[in-house]
């Protein structure tokens, strides 16, 4: 069995053994890395039957594979997988998006859509008050600059 076979295996029965996560994986052939997202982050972060889960994983995958690299990863991680050749979703998985659209929560993703954009048009328009400032006192002191320059001109004449 190669690295790939037996991470899709053993991805297969955490699922199987956690049924509401939901896991990604993606191979860098590069690098010999196995790269697996496990949703939710809570269940990634807090679960003890799933940490269980993931240190036999790893020492297993350790013990085949000693020149291969396996990481585990969540929301909120650095590295994102892009293009993942495998996708396992657990039949109690509940997709946060899916879940707050089908619970009557159209008003919430709305009303936060909406408190975003005002943040960002109010972070904008602060911007372009402070560049309108600089602006405005760049060019009062070089319109100083150089009456000040002119006024010397008239008194050397």
């Amino acid at each position: 069995m190669n690295s790939t076979d037996f991470v899709i295996r053993n991805i297969d029965r955490l699922v199987e053994k956690i049924p509401y996560l939901q896991v990604r994986y993606e191979y860098s052939a590069f690098d010999k890395s196995h790269y697996i997202e496990v949703l939710p982050q809570n269940t990634y972060l807090q679960d003890g039957s799933y940490i269980s889960f993931e240190q036999e994983f790893r020492r297993e995958f350790v013990n085949y594979f000693p020149f291969e690299c396996l990481v585990f990863l969540s929301e909120g991680s650095l590295y994102e997988i892009e293009n993942p050749m495998y996708l396992k979703k657990g039949t109690n998985f509940i997709d946060s998006i899916h879940y707050v659209f089908e619970h009557g929560g159209e008003n919430i993703k709305a009303k936060h859509f909406v408190q975003k954009t005002n943040n960002i048009f109010e972070q904008s328009s602060a911007n372009l008050t402070k560049f309108k400032t600089v602006v405005n006192q760049t060019y009062e002191q070089t319109t100083s600059t150089i009456l000040d320059s002119h006024s010397n001109f008239a008194l050397a004449a």
